[in-house]
């Protein structure tokens, strides 16, 4: 067949073909149609296949095909790649060279010494910095660069510089997977040959393994780092089909989004995660990113979730709050030193915040005006916390309100709801309808966050239900929420999902799922709460010598944290994110018996 030398087209569509592809396909230079779809065809794709580049047509769907397409195929306009799920080979260098991504571990035999391992790798190992931090990146062919969605974001474009120097100014952020803590940059022009990312799964555990990267860097044009360690177990996270690869080799802020690679110099994974505790690191498997990758280079959304970018065009002066208006946001895009200057109309007070990306407070006020003066580069977000009727809001300067789109979504039995932590001290909320007695299973998974899952419910305007959990449902980390609980009526519950990871604000992906329970689960407790009988103070401490921190309104409900001693006549409460005290004659307890008695703060 090989010898067809002028052949123009060559259809071979539902003969019952079995075995490989032939190779010798790749000798029909002239070929502009080849269709060898609905066959038996196993085994790799041969990369000689990549030498047809007159083709205007390719199928090769509804066979047992293995390995990835030779990316010089992508530009085939008539083709069926999506239908058969292979990602495009990655070039090993800046040749036209092509690898395929299988489940060997390994393409040479001999290990490699660590200093020849970081003179291979290390040249495409970047340094990332952007408006608020830094970390690292890995070099792949076409002139991407793969990291962590949490190093760039909330950025559109990013610094990068190479070891040799190469200095780079905003480079774009092709797209991120914030479920999975994955971004691609580019493309650039290199001054490095691009590393192959490929499996490194089946290595043997005591295996030794490297992380490059740049780990607690200051300088402005930094060299790469290199640390060693053994790849000490395999993590999965089933519900972003990742495999993360341990090790307990050295990890520190700054190396997020570098190379985890094998002692014959392969990148087998992305760093992203220190686990203090154990002093180990986790970097997500190469071959479960490589088709997200390969998703985002190519404009897909490979989670569902979107980019999720914050918007800084646009705004107003002026907005219209409302009590659903509880925990938005508002972005405020402005230089370090501006002074904001708040005021609220058709209200004596309304508590608000302004905190930058890390979640950092700065400022806090329950007041009907105020002003701040903002510490460090944008963006920040305006939060309001409390609002008991619609007022109006009136700003110095412009504030986009970012239309969350997590908040107010429905869920039902037997569904997953995919979300995404969007900004600091973001909190959503589904909707989810139930029978009477019904008993159901709620998860929160994510990991990127210590989803703080709630689950809560009316009656009229009585609250009938209040659960919520943090740790119960173990996960990669041991930090996944789950509720059982039975439907005590008939109608519409609120599952709410927050981040309470200290120091961990966003982005942060999560799923959540709705699940009939096993019969032998057992239900989760209720959560004690008071509901607020009168207008009343909140104040630091359990007496009125105590300072006031807030007021809380009639029909108003907070968390009870703990209880005073002796008589236990005042409640600690959850106060927005404070600790407050109520006193006990003027609120009404649910589910209070076991609460805890807890010392009162220094006078």
């Amino acid at each position: 067949m090989g010898n067809l030398a002028k052949l123009l087209g060559l259809s071979l569509w539902g003969n019952r073909l079995t075995g490989a592809v032939p190779p010798e396909l790749g000798n029909l230079a002239k070929l502009t149609g080849l269709g060898l779809a609905d066959n038996n065809l196993s085994g790799d794709i041969p990369p000689e296949l990549g030498n047809l580049v007159n083709l205007e047509q390719l199928f090769l769907s509804g066979n047992r095909l293995e390995g990835c397409v030779p990316p010089v195929l992508e530009n085939v306009e008539g083709n069926d790649f999506e239908d058969l799920e292979l990602p495009f080979c990655f070039a090993t260098t800046a040749t036209t060279a092509t690898t395929s991504i299988t489940s060997t571990s390994a393409t040479t035999t001999e290990r490699v010494s660590s200093a020849r391992i970081f003179e291979m790798v290390s040249p495409a190992i970047a340094y990332i910095q952007t408006g608020a931090g830094s970390g690292s990146g890995v070099l792949i062919e076409g002139g991407y660069l793969v990291t962590n969605a949490h190093v760039v974001w909330p950025f559109n474009a990013v610094r990068v510089v190479f070891p040799d120097g190469t200095d780079y100014w905003n480079v774009p952020v092709v797209g991120w997977d914030l479920l999975v803590d994955l971004a691609v940059l580019g493309p650039i022009l290199a001054p490095a040959d691009p590393v192959s990312m490929l499996d490194g799964e089946n290595l043997s555990i005591g295996s030794e393994v490297y992380l490059i990267g740049y780990p607690g860097e200051v300088e402005a044009y930094p060299k790469a780092t290199m640390a060693r360690g053994i790849l000490s177990r395999l993590r999965e996270w089933d519900p972003g089909g990742i495999t993360y690869l341990q090790t307990d080799a050295s990890i520190a802020g700054g190396q997020s989004g570098g190379a985890l690679v094998s002692d014959m110099g392969e990148v087998i994974g992305i760093s992203g995660f220190k686990i203090i505790e154990g002093q180990f690191g986790l970097a997500a498997s190469s071959v479960d990113l490589l088709p997200r990758i390969r998703k985002l280079i190519g404009g897909d959304d490979p989670s569902g979730l979107g980019k999720r970018e914050l918007n800084y065009e646009g705004g107003s002066f002026r907005h219209r709050l409302t009590p659903w208006t509880y925990g938005e946001a508002y972005i405020i895009n402005e230089p370090a030193g501006t002074a904001i200057e708040i005021g609220f109309h058709g209200a004596d007070d309304v508590r608000v915040q302004i905190v930058d990306i890390y979640g950092n407070v700065i400022a806090d006020a329950e007041t009907n005006s105020f002003s701040a003066v903002l510490r460090g580069d944008g963006p920040f977000f305006l939060i309001p916390w409390q609002i008991s009727n619609e007022i109006s809001l009136a700003a110095s300067h412009r504030l986009v309100q970012f239309n969350d789109p997590d908040r107010g979504g429905q869920i039902q039995v037997g569904q997953t709801f995919l979300g995404n932590i969007d900004f600091p001290t973001n909190e959503d909320y589904l909707y989810l309808d139930l029978r009477q007695n019904e008993t159901v299973e709620v998860m929160a998974r994510s990991i990127l966050a210590d989803i703080q899952l709630t689950v809560w419910g009316y009656q009229g305007e009585t609250l009938e239900v209040w659960i919520s959990d943090e740790n119960s449902g173990g996960g990669l980390f041991g930090l996944d929420a789950r509720i059982v609980f039975q439907a005590p009526y008939t109608g519409e519950y609120i599952v709410g999902v927050a981040n309470v990871h200290p120091g961990w604000n966003a982005p942060a992906g999560y799923v959540v799922s709705v699940d009939q329970a096993p019969p032998t689960a057992t239900l989760t407790s209720m959560t004690p709460w008071v509901t607020i009988d009168t207008l009343m103070n909140v104040r630091e401490g359990p007496s009125t010598s105590y300072a006031v921190i807030g007021t809380a309104a009639p029909g108003e409900w907070y968390v009870i944290t703990g209880k005073s001693p002796g008589l236990g006549d005042w409640w600690q409460i959850s106060y927005g994110n404070r600790t407050g005290w109520v006193y006990g004659p003027l609120v009404t307890a649910t589910n209070a018996q076991n609460v805890r008695v807890v010392a009162p703060p220094d006078p």
